[in-house]
């Protein structure tokens, strides 16, 4: 898939349709509380950080997965023009550039939104290539925005499989309502302690990611790029051999997609300093291009897969090995 692939959509001011809504308080060290309406039913994931990390929360439905909604929060960093509007648009519209492969001074529009404590700007694009109805797991559109409330400034990724109805009016809503304050953050709205403690980032591998990916889960650690290419990042905790590792790769991608594979890549590569091994293949039963690199590190097992649609190959290349390259494993003690 190509980013010309891509239209651009303006958000026009629909009617949504009305749901109930929760506040909700969430802690940013040093600066209080940011505020957000949600809908009642929307789960939420707020993801563990590092001193003078960007907080980021994480919206999805109840059930299904109809959208994801990612807001990454960030802190004052002394500039004067930090959250200015001018800021906010120049950010939005070199974001809109970037995912439309637009040169640097094309004029381009974007949509002012304000809400009562907030204001922002929005782009929209639609990738022509995903079916509609999107199968599960892919969206057509992707919203990104930043946002001014308070003294922070909040960068927000939409994922959606239409370019319009509940899902996204809904978010929109909840960028709107954004307020900073001085309340005390909900105490079950602090950062998620994780069920496997040396399976996530920061214990025992650090992977930073942009503020434009969706954590859709940090435990497995599942993320969605700019242009809908799935990271996966998983850690079995047990010994292994990679080139054994490997072969069970291969072997369970032949008996799941009945031997319709065409080897891209197969063999060693370096993950994060040690010897790993790497599996690249174009799935043609299911129109999908597979990356995965398995790593055996301190008796546990860290497997990084990333795929999309076939015709995506090499974007998804060139957009994800830079991320590969951030991967750090950590000493276990």
């Amino acid at each position: 898939m190509s980013r010309a692939l891509f239209a651009a959509v303006l958000l026009l001011p629909t009617i949504a349709v009305a749901q109930t809504t929760t506040l909700r308080a969430y802690p940013v060290p040093g600066e209080g509380a940011l505020e957000l309406a949600v809908p009642l039913r929307w789960l939420e994931q707020v993801a563990p950080t590092q001193p003078g990390e960007d907080a980021r929360i994480t919206l999805r439905p109840d059930s299904g997965s109809a959208f994801a909604f990612s807001i990454a929060v960030k802190r004052p960093d002394g500039t004067s023009d930090f959250n200015s509007r001018e800021r906010l648009r120049a950010l939005v519209e070199d974001s809109a550039k970037a995912a439309l492969a637009l040169a640097p001074g094309t004029d381009l529009r974007v949509e002012q939104v304000d809400g009562l404590r907030s204001v922002g700007f929005v782009y929209s694009v639609t990738d022509a290539s995903v079916p509609d109805p999107a199968p599960d797991g892919f969206y057509r559109v992707m919203t990104q925005g930043a946002f001014a409330a308070g003294d922070l400034l909040l960068v927000a990724t939409i994922l959606t499989q239409k370019s319009w109805g509940s899902d996204l009016d809904a978010a929109l809503d909840v960028l709107r309502s954004a307020r900073q304050s001085d309340r005390a953050p909900d105490a079950w709205r602090l950062p998620s302690e994780q069920p496997r403690p040396f399976a996530r980032r920061g214990a025992l591998y650090r992977l930073d990611l942009p503020a434009d990916w969706v954590v859709e889960s940090e435990n497995p650690l599942v993320a969605m790029s700019p242009i809908g290419a799935r990271l996966e990042v998983d850690v079995d905790d047990r010994a292994c051999e990679p080139a054994s590792e490997l072969r069970e790769l291969q072997l369970a991608q032949e008996r799941r997609s009945q031997d319709e594979i065409i080897v891209r890549r197969s063999g060693k590569t370096r993950v994060a300093g040690p010897v790993g091994r790497e599996y690249a293949f174009v799935d043609t039963l299911r129109d999908a291009y597979v990356h995965q690199v398995v790593a055996c590190h301190a008796e546990h097992v860290v497997t990084v897969t990333w795929s999309a649609r076939a015709r995506m190959a090499r974007l998804v290349e060139d957009e994800l090995e830079p991320v590969l390259d951030r991967l750090e494993l950590a000493a276990i003690r």
